[in-house]
């Protein structure tokens, strides 16, 4: 019984940290460096989103929808001047990371 109070006290802080950052508008700078060309950039983008999504946070999730619903484009501009958008960087990773899957795959099956 405490292991769970303990748990459920652990994702009420991880909540009200993800809300807290979310009111300073971490949201739209993980956005921004989601958006960049720069690869340690868009790799930290990751990890902050990763964490301020962890466990689903509802309130989070519409913070980084009304970036791109009320924002203009200066507001979701990536942080190291890049100017092909979240959109199109997102496509690229997700493109090449659907290249590297039969890569990885295939070298896989070389080492056994």
């Amino acid at each position: 019984m405490l292991e769970h109070a303990a748990g459920s006290d652990d994702a009420e802080l991880l909540v009200s940290r993800q809300n807290l950052l979310s009111d300073f508008g971490v949201s739209a700078v993980m956005l921004k460096l989601l958006s960049c060309e720069n690869s340690a950039l868009y790799l930290a983008g990751l990890q902050l989103g990763e964490m301020l999504l962890k466990g689903g946070n509802a309130r989070v999730q519409s913070e980084i929808v009304a970036c791109f619903s009320n924002a203009d484009e200066g507001d979701t501009a990536a942080l190291d001047g890049s100017t092909r958008g979240f959109f199109l960087r997102l496509r690229d990773a997700l493109r090449l990371a659907a290249k590297e899957i039969p890569e990885r795959i295939t070298y896989l099956e070389t080492q056994v």
